[in-house]
């Protein structure tokens, strides 16, 4: 009977311990542009490094590039480090929140990550780490996978942008393709922003400019 009544304890007392604890994340969109679906991943600490100077994996070009996360989620699901992801859904334009719930495992020593694409972009993305606490707000930081040097005018500007019907397709076109590691991103040429607005508005353009300290708040908050 001591026996049984013992192994019983033990049962629960396992069963707490693995119980999974859940968190919220909101993300807000307070830059000029939309942004793309997001992966989003809960890894060990000590496996949450800066991918500042790595060189970006396929599915990382492809989720900066294009706003396609699903290589990007099935790369990271591979990661022996993970334990839990999931994605937005759909675009989030200026403005807008959205919500997902994260299920976490061991909140004091795992780490939320968060990628998602600058919609008009070439090659950026909003990335961010976040230690779990009850309720904590960050913004993200601003990244290129290094795959598309930063845009510059060519030497003939009446060549530049003859057929792009807009500031954003013209700035893809000005980017040329690169192999470097994954930067921090840096604010576009003046000679480019001031080439873009004379051709197509400043309206037009200010909603290219993304602010290097990150233009989302991602805030974490343990729901139970």
């Amino acid at each position: 009977m001591k026996f049984q009544y013992l192994a019983i304890v033990l049962s629960l007392f396992t069963g707490v311990a693995h119980a999974a604890t859940q968190y919220e994340l909101s993300i807000t969109n307070g830059s000029n542009m939309p942004i793309s679906p997001a992966v989003i991943a809960v890894q060990n600490r000590a496996s949450s490094e800066t991918l500042i100077g790595q060189t970006a994996s396929t599915g990382l070009v492809q989720l900066c590039q294009t706003g396609n996360g699903a290589q990007r989620l099935n790369e990271i699901k591979g990661e022996m480090s993970v334990t839990y992801t999931t994605q937005t859904m759909g675009l989030l334009f200026p403005g807008q929140t959205t919500t997902v719930k994260v299920e976490v495992q061991n909140p004091m020593t795992q780490d939320l990550h968060f990628e998602a694409m600058y919609g008009k972009t070439k090659d950026s993305c909003a990335v961010a780490n976040i230690a779990f606490a009850p309720d904590v707000l960050k913004k993200d930081e601003v990244v290129s996978t290094g795959a598309f040097a930063n845009a510059v005018l060519p030497a003939d500007l009446n060549q530049a942008c003859s057929d792009a019907k807009d500031a954003v397709s013209c700035l893809r076109e000005l980017s040329t393709p690169a192999t470097d590691k994954i930067h921090y991103f840096t604010s576009y040429l003046p000679s480019v922003v001031n080439f873009l607005e004379a051709k197509y508005g400043a309206a037009d353009t200010q909603t290219l400019i993304i602010p290097t300290s990150g233009g989302l708040q991602l805030h974490l908050k343990q729901v139970h």
